[in-house]
């Protein structure tokens, strides 16, 4: 670039001296122009090795006034990349929130509404406040127990046993001790009389999960437990109970109702975080001749352990907004 002014100036001055050709004649265009064709010729020289020092310079320097802002940058190239972004995709569930959840809502079988409270003055209201038989009760606390992938450990500072896991199990536990309920007891009581014997994967599209496990004193049947997205699970329901513990059809217009009315309208627009369960009895003899063949990943045996699913419940869990996300956001969109 200076060698093109210096050029240029030197062509002005030329004109101005020696007077044989003006600014506006061919001569001086094509003096012109002979300096851009050696000035760009010059820059192709330079680039190769001149440009990937520059940019890496001026990417370290950015990242260096990012830092200064508390801002981590694992790769390079993400400051370049960057510079061109119009959208910004995060997880909501321990990014944007503290990933600590409580229920604070549910939903139990016939119930017309969803029944809402808060944990800070009424943490124990599915005990107290629910009226409904203690069977149906005791049912849907052991669903929760026998679908929960949890660990119990010891906290030595409150001399107590603690939920440890997926943030959803750990909030689902919590709901089982806000309602009095000794975690540590029932996860023995779990472990040592109702063995695991099938444990589905999670699949994204059926968005569920799925155990199978032996029913302590029952030993005609095994217990299929099923947790997961709303909308997928009571799809799948053919029945629910009334609140005196007996069998009940659910037909599409009640599973609609739950689905849009309740679990959408009640529970999800308030920003809570949905999670449903299910249940069935199996014979015994049928379930060993689902697993007779030994795939326990086919499409056959999960198809057949969804059909006839009793619906039980729906729970809304919260999960507050980290302090600083709200003023990220505006950061985000509107800059500073």
């Amino acid at each position: 670039m200076l060698i093109i002014v210096c050029k240029t100036v030197f062509v002005a001055i030329k004109i101005m001296f020696e007077g044989d050709q003006s600014f506006f004649s061919n001569e001086t265009l094509l003096d012109f122009m002979q300096t851009v064709i050696i000035g760009v010729t010059i820059l192709i020289v330079a680039i190769p090795e001149g440009l990937p020092l520059a940019v890496s310079i001026a990417m370290a320097l950015s990242i260096n006034r990012l830092k200064a802002e508390e801002i981590l940058i694992k790769n390079l190239e993400g400051v370049q990349n960057c510079a061109m972004l119009h959208d910004i995709c995060v997880g909501k569930t321990g990014t944007i929130t503290r990933g600590h959840m409580n229920v604070i809502g549910y939903h139990i079988c016939e119930q017309d509404v969803a029944e809402i409270y808060s944990r800070e003055t009424a943490p124990n209201n599915f005990n107290e406040k629910l009226e409904v038989g203690s069977e149906l009760k005791q049912l849907i606390k052991q669903c929760i127990v026998n679908n929960s992938d949890v660990r119990i450990e010891a906290n030595d500072t409150t001399l107590t046993f603690e939920p440890q896991g997926k943030g959803l199990d750990v909030g689902m536990c919590n709901f089982l001790v806000d309602n009095d309920e000794d975690i540590m007891a029932l996860f023995t009581q779990r472990n040592r009389e109702a063995k695991a014997q099938y444990v589905g994967n999670f699949v994204q599209e059926d968005q569920m999960t799925i155990v199978v496990r032996a029913i302590p004193g029952d030993d005609a049947n095994v217990g299929v437990y099923v947790k997961g997205a709303p909308e997928k699970v009571i799809e799948l329901c053919s029945s629910t109970y009334d609140f005196s513990f007996q069998p009940k059809d659910l037909d599409e217009g009640e599973k609609s109702r739950i689905t849009d009315d309740v679990v959408s309208n009640q529970m999800a627009q308030q920003g809570l975080k949905v999670l449903s369960y299910a249940y069935k009895a199996m014979d015994k003899e049928t379930w060993l001749s689902l697993i007779e063949g030994g795939d326990l990943e086919s499409p056959e045996l999960r198809a057949e352990l969804e059909q006839e699913l009793i619906y039980l419940a729906t729970f809304g869990l919260e999960d507050p907004v980290r302090d600083g996300v709200l003023e990220a956001v505006q950061w985000i969109k509107y800059g500073r």
